[in-house]
């Protein structure tokens, strides 16, 4: 089993646990491998400051082109595949390929795009969806950190029994309660679970739970929104059906590329 720890100053940290000894086998840094970086590329594009903006930027701009590629196919004629791989003209033969591989993926891309762009938009949605006045209330109560953060995780134990401990968030600052993360057989979200509990750092009452499954419909729908990202929503199925959505992307790119020089070079 992996437990995540975020802790000011040292970020996320990934402990490898013995399940039934619960020996802790390894401890990694979550931010120090490979593919760390590459989430934090794309999420942020390496740039704490603006990085979010020009992801959702440029979520907006693969959303129109995706859009504007399927309309391309809206008369009927154009339904039929009538593929020229082998054509004797290699400019045919790159359409054929984009125009296969764009309505192949068209439905998944956009998905991903949408959800991607409202991601960014996340923590200004969760502050219009949840009341500044609940959320002054529940810091309002926390204290300075005193606690050990196995009472933290103890003290919350209780709030949901049918699920298993996933995640715990350290106090970023005085005032800070812990935040643990319980995960549910249900939940499509296995790497983190969608259930939490705000724990007071240092009496350890519990000040506030986040319970997935009794959400406001606007809330909930905003919480499947990095499922549907990923395509952990589906299953194994769904993540491969990203993987290969992601892959074709550089095919398309360039096919797309090499089709506008060819017809720029014929306009000249």
């Amino acid at each position: 089993a992996v437990v995540h720890t975020t802790h000011p100053g040292h970020g996320t940290r990934e402990w490898f646990v013995n399940p039934a000894t619960l020996e802790i086998q390894k401890v990694r840094n979550a931010q120090g491998h490979l593919m760390a970086w590459v989430y934090r590329f794309h999420r942020i594009w390496l740039m704490e400051e603006v990085g979010p903006y020009l992801s959702g930027v440029t979520g907006i701009g693969a959303f129109i082109l995706a859009v504007s590629g399927m309309m391309t196919w809206s008369k009927a004629t154009q339904l039929r595949l009538r593929l020229r791989f082998i054509h004797p003209v290699s400019f045919l033969r790159w359409y054929d390929v984009h125009r296969l591989l764009g309505i192949t993926i068209a439905g998944f891309f956009i998905c991903c795009t949408i959800t991607g762009f409202l991601l960014v938009l996340k923590p200004w949605l969760n502050q219009v969806l949840m009341s500044e006045k609940h959320v002054t209330a529940v810091m309002a109560k926390a204290s300075k950190q005193t606690l050990h953060p196995e009472a933290a995780i103890n003290a919350s134990s209780h709030i949901f029994p049918d699920a298993v401990f996933s995640h715990l968030k350290f106090p970023t600052k005085d005032g800070d309660p812990y935040e643990t993360y319980w995960l549910r057989a249900k939940d499509v979200r296995k790497s983190k679970g969608m259930n939490t509990v705000f724990v007071d750092a240092s009496s350890g009452v519990v000040l506030d739970v986040y319970d997935a499954n009794k959400l406001p419909a606007a809330k909930a729908a905003l919480a499947w929104m990095f499922p549907l990202h990923n395509g952990e929503y589906f299953g194994l199925a769904g993540r491969v059906i990203v993987l290969m959505t992601g892959l074709t992307i550089p095919i398309m790119a360039y096919t797309g590329i090499r089709m506008w020089l060819r017809r720029r070079k014929n306009y000249k």
